[in-house]
């Protein structure tokens, strides 16, 4: 039955193969907006209070470190829809959700963490793919390739 369902025409557009740079888009585009609305939170509009829930779950130097995450969170969600610097960024944001489910949520609750979960895995496929097409640190590497290639030739084969 599901053999039949899949090879009919009205499904032929989901056994084509899928655009994965506008994939990679949406995703950053969704990903960097939530973490640009909870940085934004963290230094704009509570950043003492921020500190305090910091310094009650233990966090060390929370002085430090609420304004070092708000703005991980916030900058970085900003250049990860522009698409620039999308790995590094990915990993930051990647243990920044790793702390928030070990330190600040606990694995008590799948109900307190399940956005973190989510952000993590984003974060980390975004790590392991790269921003894709449609973003800044595309459009840099195809600039600078030919520079790139100028200075660094490859290896003649054997």
């Amino acid at each position: 039955m599901f053999h039949k369902l899949m090879h009919s025409p009205f499904m032929m557009h989901l056994r084509k193969p899928c655009n994965t740079d506008w994939a990679k888009l949406i995703l950053r585009v969704a990903v960097g907006a939530v973490f640009v609305y909870h940085g934004k939170m963290k230094l704009f509009g509570g950043l003492a209070m921020t500190t305090g829930f910091f310094d009650k779950i233990g966090v060390p130097m929370p002085g430090i470190m609420a304004p070092f995450i708000g703005g991980v969170e916030f900058f970085g969600g900003l250049l990860l829809i522009l698409g620039f610097a999308v790995r590094p960024i990915a990993f930051l944001h990647a243990a920044t959700m790793v702390v928030a489910i070990l330190a600040a949520k606990g694995l008590s609750s799948w109900a307190k963490i399940e956005l973190e979960v989510v952000l993590l895995a984003a974060s980390v496929n975004l790590l392991l793919s790269g921003a894709g097409a449609y973003a800044i640190d595309a459009w840099m590497m195809k600039k600078g390739s030919g520079e790139h290639d100028a200075s660094m030739p490859m290896a003649p084969k054997a």
